[in-house]
Order: structure tokens, then sequence, then C-alpha cells
């Protein structure tokens, strides 16, 4: 049995956002992006994106990156960028309840090179999940595995004390999303932390 816990969801149609981007830019005449079937307007108003807090690159003049209309069409649009609950019960099962929907939070990046070693199977998952999406360049299983595995070597001294302070138990997000989750009571959640989810503070995010 194959393990569903993860899968891939496109909610921009592949065909239309390719007619709109040249390169990594906005074309002059893109108006719109297909979004679960909606048109979504793409907007070429300097200030518009400026009212948004989103400070335009323009590597080249009046150029507009895919990075920044995606920043700018989730803000205006967040709703139709949720997961909907048909995606969200195909990892979980149907009987469970949602309590509980946050759009920010205290967050921790945990990367994958401070935790524990990969089994083959899990290693071989993680190579057909980005085989799919044409992340591989033609690698095979085998140089794929061998890369990882190196990693692993020169990670063997990893930081105990990283580990300890950055994997997600350790601090109060996830510990009161488990009370809350124990409870079934969302007033468990009361964050001291302040929250950090924002793109602003993830230079990276949405990078292309």
């Amino acid at each position: 049995m194959k393990d569903r816990s993860y899968y891939s969801i496109h909610p921009i149609d592949f065909v239309n956002f390719n007619e709109t981007i040249d390169r990594e830019s906005l074309k002059l005449d893109a108006k719109f992006w297909l979004v679960r079937g909606h048109q979504v307007s793409l907007s070429h108003n300097k200030q518009d994106y400026v009212n948004a807090g989103i400070e335009l690159k323009e590597y080249e003049p009046n150029e507009i990156s895919a990075e920044e209309v995606g920043r700018l069409v989730v803000l205006q649009n967040r709703d139709i960028f949720r997961a909907t609950d048909n995606e969200l019960f195909k990892s979980i099962p149907r009987d469970l309840k949602k309590i509980l929907v946050l759009d920010e939070w205290y967050h921790k990046d945990f990367q994958l090179q401070i935790s524990p070693t990969m089994t083959d199977e899990h290693l071989r998952q993680a190579f057909e999940f980005n085989k799919n999406l044409n992340g591989l360049d033609g690698m095979s299983f085998e140089s794929f595995s061998q890369s990882f595995r190196q990693q692993e070597i020169l990670s063997d001294d990893w930081d105990r004390e990283i580990w300890e302070n950055n994997r997600p138990s350790s601090y109060e997000t996830w510990q009161l999303i488990a009370k809350v989750i124990v409870t079934n009571d969302t007033k468990q959640f009361k964050p001291i932390l302040e929250p950090n989810t924002h793109w602003t503070n993830w230079p990276d995010s949405g990078s292309m």
C-alpha cells in the first residue's frame, strides 16, 4: 500500500500560468490567472504592490516578477488559495473535525540536515516525489541516494542543541496546538510569541 501522507496540489492552471510569464516576469498583456477555474486579476500597477508592502525588485524597468505577482494575488484572494476540505481529507481520516484554522503563528525553521537518518523506503519516496515534480534533471535514484547519504555523513555530528531548540515540540506553537487537539478546546491556543509566518520574515518564500 502506498503512503498517501503527501501529494501535490496545483491550484493555478499550468498552461495559463505559462502564457502570462516570460521567463520569471509578468508579461505586459497578462490579465488573469486561472485558479481552481476562477479568473484572478493580475495587476501591472506599481502602486498596488506598494500599498501591499511589496517592494518590486525591478531588475529591468517596469518588470514585475512572478514571485511578486503571486504575493499580491494571494493577499487579495486568500480563500481561493486555501486547501479545500476534499484536499485536506486526502491525507487525514474524514471523521476528524476541523476545530482550528491559523492564518499566522510563530515558526522555527527545522531543516532536514539536522533530523534523524531517513530509511531507504522514505528516501525512495522522496526521490519519486521530486522526480514527479521534474526537479531532479534526469538524476537516477542511485545518484540521488548517494548524494543524500553523503550529506548524512557530513551531518553525522549534527548539533544536539540545534535539534532540541528547533524541533516542533520544543516551542509553544506546537505545544498549544497539541493542547487544542487533546482538549477539543480552541481557547487553549493562547500564544505569547509574536507570529512570524508573514513572507517578509522568510526571504526565499515564493522564490522560483
